[in-house]
């Protein structure tokens, strides 16, 4: 299954369930799981970069991906 079609099967799901009760944690949100998918991704691909790709590009991909979900729960915080 691919990336895009995984995220409209569990966002689907999700929305269900949100849509019967009211949002009381980050983890709910629709956009937070597809965040947290999104770095699952990331890191399976970045698995596969050269050596010379590790310190560099590969450090800053995975940092920018796990920001998303960091940054949307900070934010549900406030």
């Amino acid at each position: 299954m691919d990336f895009v079609s995984r995220l409209v099967s569990r966002g689907i799901e999700v929305a269900l369930l949100q849509a019967m009760s009211p949002i009381t944690s980050f983890r709910a949100l629709i956009v937070w799981q597809q965040g947290m998918n999104l770095v699952d991704d990331v890191y399976m691909v970045t698995l596969r970069f050269p050596p010379e790709e590790r310190v560099g590009l590969r450090s800053d991909m995975r940092r920018a991906a796990v920001s998303i979900p960091s940054n949307l729960a900070e934010g549900f915080r406030r």
